[in-house]
């Protein structure tokens, strides 16, 4: 990974030092050949968690997304309904291989964008608002490393753990 990004499997991260508005965050990262962080796993999540605390941040801006065409009118969607529609950068769909991360009361409705919070919580906030932000983009070597074991030879791909 480049100077001043994390590796965690085959995936850099960049933890942005600054805050700025989802639309300059996403902008940022595209600016590093990067997009916003897709969240596709419990362990990912939580690896984003661990870096979010170990730089003392409680928030940044991920990938998460609703276009407001989708979002509901008036009160008579309910929390069910209002955990539809919401994509990674407007593109994938939330992973079938993990349970979305959202707070209990979340999303409130009525925004478009998500962060992730030092908690490992997700929480739909006002696009216009400025935090940190996490893009990440793949390794461009997807390094092994051999060990020879008394019991055999192995492979493994290293893990960073903050």
């Amino acid at each position: 990974c480049p100077d001043g990004w994390y590796r965690w499997m085959n995936t850099c991260y960049y933890l942005s030092a600054t805050k700025d508005t989802r639309s300059n965050a996403n902008n940022s990262c595209h600016g590093m050949h990067s997009h916003l962080a897709h969240i596709e796993s419990d362990d990912e999540n939580t690896f984003l968690t661990e870096l979010l605390k170990s730089d003392h941040m409680t928030a940044a801006w991920i990938g998460l997304w609703k276009a407001e065409k989708d979002l509901p009118e008036g009160n008579n969607c309910d929390l069910s309904c209002l955990r539809q529609g919401w994509t990674w950068s407007g593109k994938a769909s939330i992973s079938s291989k993990m349970e979305p991360k959202w707070n209990q009361d979340e999303p409130s409705g009525g925004t478009s964008c998500a962060r992730l919070e030092n908690t490992g919580e997700w929480f739909d906030k006002q696009c216009s608002t400025q935090y940190n932000y996490i893009c990440e983009k793949p390794t461009l070597h997807q390094s092994k490393f051999i060990c020879d074991a008394n019991n055999g030879i192995h492979m493994f791909t290293p893990v960073f753990n903050p």
